[in-house]
């Protein structure tokens, strides 16, 4: 079964007894509030679980001489967790050991080599050495961030595919009976959503063509395994709520809280969504380890002192 959007906005709305008539709250806005506490009370909650929950590694290529990277778009926090080099295959390097911009006196932060450290600067990672011409020829930057959920928005914002037919040099969604939505045009770049739990985003911001509704075309090296199902959204949406569905109802709740805070005594208010916050934790707890057999084992690339010893062993000091 697909928890959709669709489950959740009902949940809302069956639980604050929103009239079916009523139109001061739309489907997309009753999404925007969940988006709020998504973003407010559990992305912070689940992140400090320290189980991975949207962990994501983003490469970016390096330049020559170029020092300072900027954080990946979807960095929620505008926060980068990890940093490594990693050559064409996916193959770490070097794991950066993260120092400040005052603790380079082993090294010339203007030289150029492999880097073997970094340091976060407003938005960006800088890395030093800087990277040399053979290195930026065949390795990229690895940032891990934990990337913000796409924005959540009605079924019929978005296009499940009813079939995928392969033509040769590009893939054929239909839709079949349902409304193709007026914002998939030419151009338009989509995300991809399979249909199946975990609701995994299978591409992100490829382009659609040759519209004709009920289907649309995709270039086959964009789309690798697609199947009736999945579901296209406009790029940075989503139909499916970003938490495991164990959590769905309890996203609900905390949306119902919102929309009845203005009727409620403040206190009262307070108190419900206390105990819906420590339902919420209750949980997170009592799921623990995401693989109960596979407990965490201790690293000491960046255990405090790496840190201080720095790459190669040597000691940083402060200037």
């Amino acid at each position: 079964m697909a928890y959709t959007t669709a489950d959740l906005i009902s949940k809302i709305k069956r639980r604050s007894f929103l009239p079916t008539a009523q139109t001061q709250y739309s489907d997309l806005k009753l999404c925007e509030v969940a988006d709020d506490q998504i973003l407010t009370t559990i992305a912070p909650r689940m992140r400090r679980t320290d189980q991975g929950y949207w962990l994501e590694a983003v490469d970016t290529t390096l330049v020559a001489g170029q020092g300072a990277y900027k954080f990946p778009q979807h960095a929620m926090w505008n926060k980068v967790n990890n940093a490594q080099i990693v050559d064409a295959d996916g193959v770490v390097i070097n794991p950066l050991i993260r120092t400040e911009p005052y603790n380079l006196r082993w090294s010339n932060d203007a030289s150029q080599g492999q880097p073997s450290s970094c340091y976060y600067l407003h938005d960006e990672t800088v890395i030093s050495p800087v990277p040399s011409t053979s290195v930026a020829a065949s390795m990229f930057l690895r940032q891990w961030i934990y990337r913000r959920p796409n924005r959540m928005v009605p079924e019929a914002s978005a296009a499940l595919a009813d079939a995928v037919t392969d033509l040769g040099a590009t893939i054929e969604i239909d839709i079949g009976s349902a409304t193709l939505p007026a914002t998939f045009t030419s151009g338009t770049l989509v995300d991809v959503f399979s249909g199946l739990s975990p609701f995994a985003r299978k591409a992100t911001g490829i382009p659609i063509s040759n519209v004709s509704a009920p289907t649309f075309e995709v270039q086959q090296t964009d789309l690798p395994d697609y199947a009736a199902g999945d579901w296209f959204c406009l790029q940075d949406e989503t139909v499916f709520p970003p938490v495991p569905i164990e959590y769905v109802g309890h996203l609900a709740t905390l949306c119902v809280l919102e929309l009845t805070a203005s009727q409620m005594d403040m206190q009262a208010y307070q108190t419900q969504k206390n105990e819906a916050i420590g339902e919420i934790d209750s949980l997170l707890k009592g799921a623990g380890n995401r693989a109960d057999a596979q407990p965490k084992t201790l690293s000491l690339l960046n255990s405090p002192i790496a840190q201080m010893l720095g790459p190669r062993g040597r000691r940083l000091v402060r200037s």
